[in-house]
């Protein structure tokens, strides 16, 4: 870094000498020395607290924002540094560089241990390691902090100065523990905290759980539901003591259906899911602090302390709806949310309809809008009976041991589906049937990964054939793309 401003100065000496009187350029070289100096304090300073913190503390978290970002430690405490220049830096669950945000093409490499070269090309581009990410850099090459590299169990930051400092994470995340599902038990009794794409997700619930032979006299899924809700909202809802109301979405048990939140939490749940708004459902940060307020009012009501927390994961509306990221682009910042609640939180059973869906859009379930019947919400049959075949597959298949493939039910559109949707809707039928069963079923083995329909893990299913038209070349680019792919599992880890 001196060397850097010491060049600085040179040319700045040169350009006074030949334009300004001496007065005017030995006022300006007071200035920007006073002006070094101050660099050189912050980058001094920063690299102290960092330093004098990481003697005896872990990090929990990093909060990037849009002009400063804020490291949390165990200890309570936190700074907050300048992030107008500081590129964000960390790997996606992919494999790839991600920085300020945008995934890269270059695979990461990186083992505990090691910090990559960080650094800012002549082309204005940040470039790791030699290679030139793509992603241009707004620094002028005097911020303190060059880079901030997650590894999986340290953060390194790096300095403009050349230096570093790794400090550890907080492996004692995540926050709460969570329990495992009763596996074996003789009843399950499920409450939701939801919206409509609760509604959505569990409208056929209850005919897949009496199809699959499952005694209804076992099982009850009851559901609250409130307009467009956030997770602040149900947390409001609990400590305001309004009166709330649970409707019997699935199975024969009976619960206690009217009351504030307090005393509907206080009987003996098994599992309580939870989600969050779908427009917020990419951004983790708006995750909390409600998300853990919930969990904890939550385990301290519930007379059961083997309760279970599951976490519904919303899919990506249609392109053509909605607000950027789009497409498959949002549906990855879904998934990247939700692994960090996650290892943050430690909600670890995950009812992956978004992967569902998507597995889905690489069939001939595909329509011109993503098998939504608005744009956002599911399309009446196909769309609803997959999500209700992902719910069945990850909470009931592991309690009651039935799996959802081989359920023989079917769904007929009622008149109601028919003039109440926007956009198209299908029978499930016999012939795809399976197709539906399988999206699902493969979402609940790889949760985060699209399985395209070509790919070796499907078992052959028959093809319902369609006109050809420009959304059938969009589900063959889907699965193209997923083929392409390295995929993490194969066939034989599948038997």
């Amino acid at each position: 870094m001196k060397l850097l401003i010491k060049i600085c100065l040179t040319f700045v000496l040169l350009f006074y000498t030949t334009s300004c009187s001496e007065e005017d350029w030995k006022d300006d070289f007071e200035k920007l020395q006073d002006q070094i100096e101050a660099l050189e304090n912050d980058l001094a300073n920063q690299k102290k607290i960092i330093e004098s913190l990481s003697n005896s503390t872990l990090i929990t978290n990093i909060e990037y924002g849009t002009d400063a970002y804020t490291i949390f430690f165990n200890n309570g405490k936190s700074i907050t540094l300048t992030n107008g220049k500081t590129p964000a830096i960390s790997i996606s669950p992919q494999g790839y560089w991600v920085i300020n945000g945008e995934v890269t093409e270059f695979k990461a490499e990186g083992t505990p241990g090691h910090s990559p070269k960080i650094e800012i090309g002549e082309n204005g581009n940040w470039w790791i390691d030699g290679q030139d990410t793509g992603v241009h850099s707004t620094s002028d090459g005097q911020t303190a902090i060059v880079d901030i590299v997650e590894m999986e169990n340290h953060i390194i930051f790096t300095f403009s100065d050349g230096s570093e400092i790794s400090i550890n994470k907080d492996l004692s995340l995540p926050f709460i523990k969570n329990n495992p599902l009763p596996i074996g038990c003789d009843t399950l009794r499920v409450l939701c905290l939801g919206n409509s794409y609760t509604l959505d997700a569990i409208a056929y619930l209850h005919e897949l759980t009496r199809s699959s032979g499952i005694d209804l006299k076992r099982v009850v899924v009851y559901v609250a539901i409130g307009a467009s809700t956030t997770l602040e909202y149900w947390y409001n809802k609990y400590t305001s003591g309004v009166q709330v109301k649970l409707s019997r979405a699935a199975g024969g048990l009976t619960m206690q259906t009217e009351g504030t939140l307090k005393e509907l939490l206080h009987q003996d749940w098994d599992v309580v899911c939870l989600q969050q708004k779908c427009s917020e459902s990419i951004h983790y940060e708006t995750f909390n602090p409600f998300l853990r307020k919930l969990m904890h009012v939550i385990r301290k009501d519930c007379p059961n302390q083997n309760l279970a927390f599951a976490w519904q994961m919303v899919w990506a509306y249609w392109p053509g709806h909605g607000g950027a990221p789009y497409g498959l682009d949002r549906y990855q910042a879904i998934c990247d949310a939700v692994q960090q609640m996650i290892h943050r939180d430690g909600i670890d059973i995950i009812i992956p309809i978004g992967t569902a869906l998507e597995n889905a859009r690489t069939t001939d379930l595909q329509t011109p809008h993503a098998i939504t019947r608005d744009g956002a919400h599911l399309s009446f049959g196909v769309g609803r009976y997959i999500a209700g075949c992902t719910w069945f597959q990850t909470i009931l298949a592991p309690v009651f041991n039935k799996s959802i493939i081989g359920n023989p039910l079917l769904y007929e559109l009622t008149e109601n589906d028919k003039t109440t949707t926007k956009y198209e809707a299908a029978d499930v039928t016999e012939e795809n049937r399976l197709t539906c069963q399988m999206s699902a079923f493969y979402a609940c083995i790889d949760r985060f990964h699209v399985t395209p329909y070509d790919s070796v893990l499907w078992q052959p299913a028959p093809e319902k054939r369609m006109p050809t038209s420009a959304f059938q070349n969009e589900t063959a680019l889907r699965a193209a793309h997923f083929r392409s792919l390295s995929h993490p599992l194969s066939l034989s880890e599948h038997r």
